[in-house]
């Protein structure tokens, strides 16, 4: 559900923007594009986000011609750095994981940051050096210099985007499910998208101040595309709004200084939000009934008005 919210609360901005635009002057709509993602989260409980622990983080360093160290992007799609640091030994075995490469080749200028999880077992996750985006994550046995887990989806070239395209948008405007909401398909704005993180496309359909998002996944085994939701993003119910709302609040209070440092080493804890009036809201970090971290925030203006570690 909450990933539905987020694709839900993302098109609506989009949907804004396109509706902002046509009242200034007339713009035409255009393929929605891919935002970068948030760094995963560990689940402290079923129904809190906890943040990523990176206890020792070292970036990936290299040396200049002049033979001096140097903090740079690494600029080839595989890591082939000669260090001997536990930091260079996790990042190498990932970064040269074919799947890691399929994905890295696509960023020339993309960096690393290494970090100690348990005795041997490493930790390594990958950026776009120029736009900061998160590419994926691997975990390494440094005695052993093996992969462990590795996740980094890859980009799709231009050839595949434009053959899944065609062959998402056939479907969605074949299904009689899609036909009945839209009526005549001509009167509508379209364009969709690939996700890669979450491996489906997103079809959007916008006229005035109606929408729809048709969410569209390719079947593994048969490789046959077919829709997995059609969403509503102007039906949120108070649920959901509510939903919404909390989830804000505790992005807010994950900003605030301190939060880190209170849940460091801590992974059974859990989250309690209440609103405090309008938009302001309280957000408790707690484990065995005691209190880490506090923080009140007030989501409308997005500011953290009061925090403090127990």
């Amino acid at each position: 559900m909450r990933k539905n919210l987020t694709r839900l609360f993302v098109f609506l901005m989009f949907i804004s923007l396109i509706v902002c635009g046509t009242a200034a002057g007339g713009a035409e709509s255009s393929e929605s594009s891919s935002s970068p993602l948030q760094l995963p989260v560990k689940m402290a409980d079923a129904e809190s986000p906890a943040r990523v622990e990176q206890p020792t983080t070292a970036s990936l360093s290299r040396q200049n011609e002049e033979g001096e160290g140097a903090e740079t992007p690494q600029t080839t799609s595989i890591f082939q750095g000669d260090g001997d640091s536990p930091e260079a030994r996790a990042i190498q075995p990932i970064a040269n994981h074919p799947d890691a490469a399929a994905c890295l080749a696509n960023y020339p200028n993309w960096r690393a940051e290494a970090y100690e999880e348990d005795g041997d077992l490493w930790g390594a996750e990958f950026f776009d050096a120029d736009t900061e985006e998160w590419l994926g994550y691997g975990q390494v046995n440094l005695a052993a210099g093996e992969v462990l887990e590795l996740y980094a989806p890859r980009e799709l070239s231009q050839e595949e985007f434009q053959a899944g395209q065609a062959a998402v948008e056939a479907v969605v405007l074949d299904a009689a499910e899609v036909l009945a909401l839209l009526g005549d398909p001509a009167d509508w704005d379209h364009g969709s998208d690939y996700d890669r993180f979450e491996e489906d496309w997103s079809v959007w359909f916008d006229k005035g101040l109606e929408s729809w998002l048709v969410i569209v996944r390719q079947d593994e085994d048969t490789e046959k595309y077919h829709i997995e939701d059609i969403l509503d993003p102007m039906a949120f119910d108070a649920a959901q709004a509510q939903e919404l709302t909390r989830n804000q609040a505790i992005e807010l209070a994950y900003s605030a200084d301190d939060v880190d440092e209170a849940l460091n080493g801590l992974d059974d804890w859990r989250i309690y939000v209440e609103n405090q009036g309008g938009s302001v809201w309280s957000v408790s970090f707690a484990a065995d009934g005691k209190e880490l971290f506090y923080a009140l925030v007030d989501i409308e203006a997005e500011q953290v008005l009061e925090a403090k570690a127990e």
